[in-house]
C-alpha cells in the first residue's frame, strides 16, 4: 500500500491601498486603506505586514480593524516605519486606517508601498499580489490671465476701464496665489473691484490706488476672478500706455505647467 503524501498548507495573502486621492496637498493629510485579506487555503498565524512612508510623509497613526478571528495591532500607532504582526483566518481580512501628515515643502511623487509576508511555515503560492502601492502626484495649477479696456486709444484727462480675468484650469485648487499689476506711467490714480466666483477668494473692493495693485487670490479648479479697474489718465500722458498684470502661484506649493499664460498686457497709444 503505497504512502499518504499531505500537501503543505499554502494561504493566499493579499494587499490593496488607497487613500482615494490622485492629487496629494503639501502642508496637508491623506489617509490610506489597507486592507490584507486571507484567500485561503490555510488559515495564516505570524505573517508581517510592513510599510516604509515615502519622504513627503512626515508622519502618521495607523489603527487597525480585525475581522472576526483574526488578529492585528489596534493602535494607535506612530512609528516610522510600520509593522504589524497578522493573523488571519481563511477568507478573512484586517483592515488598517492610516492617517499621513505631508510635508508642506514635499515635491515629486509620492509612492507608498505596503508589503505582507506570509510565515516560512505557510508559503504563499501568489506573490503577485503582496504588494500595493498607492501614488499620488504634486499639486499643479495652470493659472492664466487676460486683460482689456476694450480700446486701443487713450485719450489724456480721460478714463480707461480694464477688464482682467484670472482663471484656474487645474487639477489642484489654489490657496494664496498673489495677483499684481503695475500701474502705468500715464494713470494718476485707479480704483479696483473684484467679482470671485462661487469658492473663489479676492479682494472685492472698491480699492482706489496711486500705485501698483497687489492681491492674495484662492482660485478652486474651473473658477474665476474678474477685475474690473477704472483708470484715470494724466492729462499731461504721453506714449504708449503699457499695462501688464501677472498671476503667481505660490511656490513650492503649486507649481504652475504653463508659465506663458501667467501674464497679460494691454497696449493704448495717446
Amino acid at each position: 500500500m503505497a504512502p499518504e503524501t499531505d500537501a503543505a498548507p499554502t494561504a493566499d495573502l493579499s494587499v490593496s491601498k488607497t487613500d482615494g486621492v490622485l492629487i496629494y496637498p503639501p502642508g496637508g493629510a491623506v489617509t490610506y486603506t489597507i486592507v490584507v485579506t486571507n484567500n485561503g487555503p490555510a488559515p495564516v498565524i505570524g505573517a508581517t505586514i510592513f510599510d516604509n512612508p515615502p519622504a513627503q510623509i512626515l508622519s502618521w497613526i495607523w489603527t487597525c480593524v480585525a475581522d472576526s478571528g483574526a488578529t492585528c495591532a489596534a493602535g494607535p500607532v506612530i512609528a516610522l516605519p510600520f509593522s504589524d504582526t497578522i493573523g488571519i483566518p481563511v477568507g478573512k481580512k484586517v483592515t488598517y486606517t492610516v492617517v499621513a501628515s505631508v510635508d508642506i515643502a514635499a515635491v515629486g511623487d509620492m509612492a507608498n508601498l505596503v508589503t505582507v509576508t506570509a510565515p516560512v511555515a505557510i508559503p504563499d503560492p501568489i506573490p503577485g499580489n503582496n504588494t500595493s502601492t498607492d501614488t499620488d502626484v504634486h499639486p499643479t495649477a495652470d493659472l492664466a490671465v487676460t486683460m482689456t479696456d476694450m480700446v486701443v486709444i487713450y485719450v489724456p484727462g480721460g478714463t480707461v476701464i480694464y477688464t482682467i480675468t484670472v482663471t484656474n484650469a487645474g487639477p489642484s485648487n489654489v490657496i494664496g496665489a498673489t495677483f499684481s499689476d503695475a500701474i502705468p506711467a500715464q494713470i494718476d490714480f485707479w480704483t479696483w473691484t473684484c467679482a470671485p466666483d462661487l469658492g473663489a477668494l479676492c479682494t472685492t473692493g472698491p480699492t482706489p490706488s496711486i500705485v501698483a495693485y497687489s492681491d492674495t487670490v484662492n482660485i478652486p479648479i474651473g473658477k474665476r476672478i474678474v477685475y474690473t479697474v477704472v483708470a484715470h489718465v494724466s492729462a499731461g500722458a504721453v506714449g504708449p500706455m503699457v499695462n501688464t498684470a501677472s498671476i503667481t502661484a505660490p511656490l513650492p506649493l503649486y507649481p504652475d505647467p504653463n508659465m506663458v499664460n501667467n501674464t497679460a498686457s494691454d497696449i493704448d497709444t495717446p
